[in-house]
């Protein structure tokens, strides 16, 4: 069975959390009878990359510098994207499954082609839209033509389903399906001995709804009283602003930044921590909470969105916006002896959402629109 996809996520990301998922199912479903038919991109991208599917051409547009190069890029990619259309058009692709919003295909999709859209989450309807005063986003704008259409929609937690039922109250409950993210479960678990560490990690993207400035100003008196640090781990720097927090809180020299290398290393940085901090005040399902459970390193979450769902009674909880909750927490991972229950336990909950699991739900999706 073949099931096709396109290349806008990997030609819109470096790294990221979709290209991720994308890249592990590309590499995975072949073992479960499933050969994935892809595009190139024709853009560096970490994720691509990793599973070894960069192509030479890729390698020649990524690469140093040449007269022409990004005319060249531009049409490579016009030239997939027509070849992919006029694929569609014919009826001779079975399952086609975008890998973001973008509606450029609908008008070409043959009514024998079945629709798959997965919905990593509704914060630019929720959230975004809302903070910057208009809804004009491509994603809110296609989201209303894509899932209609959709023949399954895959919701990436319980919470994202109810989301899009709330905002598209049209659409069956019975087309959404919901498959939890999944990571590769290695032979061994790193175990942690519990060792004094001097600092909490936050990983990603800082803006908005992701509820980093609250958490500087609420974290501010611990990490002073215990002479700890925060590492900011990937996005851009500090931005003149944060930089302005950061003094006025007396943090400069508490909270400090270093930009994505790659997944080995962010993978050290998890290990090394007395916890991973997740503030935000929406996600669709919070891949680094997986990240940080498998490698040792208790997560401390609000109680909100889809993490009382994916925490489970791994995780350590405060309520949203609650300092003295959240302090609480802080205080808890202090202790080597909570510290290390709680990686015990996140250790064990990983082990609900292996790769393996999700991909094979993936293959009975695939498998059930055809039937």
């Amino acid at each position: 069975m073949k099931v096709h996809f396109d290349n806008q996520i990997f030609r819109s990301q470096k790294f990221g959390g979709i290209s991720h998922y994308f890249a592990e199912l590309f590499d995975f479903l072949p073992d479960y009878g499933i050969q994935p038919i892809t595009q190139l991109s024709y853009t560096y991208n970490e994720n691509y990359q990793r599973i070894g599917k960069e192509h030479w051409l890729e390698r020649l547009t990524n690469g140093p510098y040449f007269k022409g190069r990004d005319r060249l890029k531009v049409y490579l990619r016009q030239k997939a994207q027509d070849t992919l259309n006029k694929k569609l058009s014919t009826g001779e692709v079975a399952v086609f499954h975008p890998t973001y919003y973008e509606d450029y295909y609908l008008e070409y999709l043959h009514p024998s082609t079945k629709l798959i859209v997965t919905v990593h989450d509704m914060t630019h309807e929720l959230y975004i839209a809302r903070q910057e005063g208009h809804g004009g986003f491509m994603e809110i704008r296609n989201k209303k033509k894509l899932l209609p259409r959709a023949d399954k929609i895959i919701a990436i937690s319980e919470n994202t389903k109810r989301d899009i039922l709330h905002l598209f109250p049209q659409i069956d409950t019975d087309k959404i399906s919901v498959i939890h993210h999944g990571i590769r479960l290695p032979g061994e678990l790193k175990v942690s001995k519990g060792e004094d560490s001097d600092h909490f990690l936050f990983v990603g993207n800082r803006s908005g709804y992701k509820n980093f400035n609250w958490l500087l100003e609420n974290i501010a008196d611990f990490l002073i009283q215990e002479n700890l640090r925060l590492m900011c781990y990937g996005s851009g720097p500090f931005s003149q602003e944060e930089k302005n927090s950061l003094s006025n809180l007396g943090l400069r020299d508490l909270v400090l930044h270093q930009p994505f290398i790659a997944q080995e290393d962010l993978y050290h940085h998890y290990q090394g921590a007395l916890g991973f901090l997740f503030p935000s005040v929406y996600e669709g399902f919070g891949y680094p909470i997986l990240e940080s459970w498998l490698n040792a390193c208790p997560v401390i979450l609000p109680r909100a969105s889809c993490f009382p769902e994916i925490g489970g009674d791994a995780a350590l909880f405060y309520e949203v916006d609650d300092r003295p909750s959240f302090v609480r927490c802080l205080e808890q991972l202090r202790n080597r002896e909570e510290r290390l229950h709680y990686v015990e336990r996140g250790q064990n909950r990983v082990q609900q959402f292996s790769m393996d699991s999700c991909v094979h739900k993936h293959v009975h999706l695939y498998q059930s629109v055809l039937t």
